[in-house]
């Protein structure tokens, strides 16, 4: 290639460049504007774009879509998780103090079963099968 078309083909591609950086820098402005004039300002910008280029536009926003809304999926999942495992671990501590109790009552009583010990163990088996089906 000579000088001259090496000096062209800059110009040529400095002249897509700053057409293509254009829409961007204008895209910027608009995250500071309210909703509707945000809504206004991209349906321009789209009628200013080739068919093929708002089709797939338009194919990056539905993937983004279902992206976001997987992602506010997996969040909640993991929000709940979050707290089923605190109330597995409550559960846990709960049946431990029981069988603690029991034992202490069992201690005070010298052997003998209390109406109030007899609870304990149902309770205690309870908040077992509940800490255990909480994963």
């Amino acid at each position: 290639m000579t000088d001259e078309q090496i000096q062209t083909a800059h110009n040529c591609i400095g002249t897509a460049l700053a057409r293509a950086q254009r829409p961007l820098k204008e895209a910027g402005g608009l995250l500071r504007l309210p909703k509707a004039d945000v809504i206004s300002h991209t349906i321009v910008l789209l009628k200013g774009l080739c068919s093929e280029w708002r089709l797939r536009i338009e194919d990056l926003n539905t993937k983004m879509l279902a992206w976001l809304e997987g992602r506010r999926a997996e969040n909640a999942a993991a929000e709940n998780l979050s707290e089923l495992r605190q109330r597995k671990a409550e559960m846990e501590q709960a049946s431990r103090d029981n069988r603690a109790r029991f034992r202490e009552l069992l201690g005070q009583n010298r052997g003998n079963v209390t109406p109030e010990m007899k609870t304990l163990p149902a309770e205690y088996l309870k908040q077992q099968e509940t800490a255990f089906d909480v994963p």
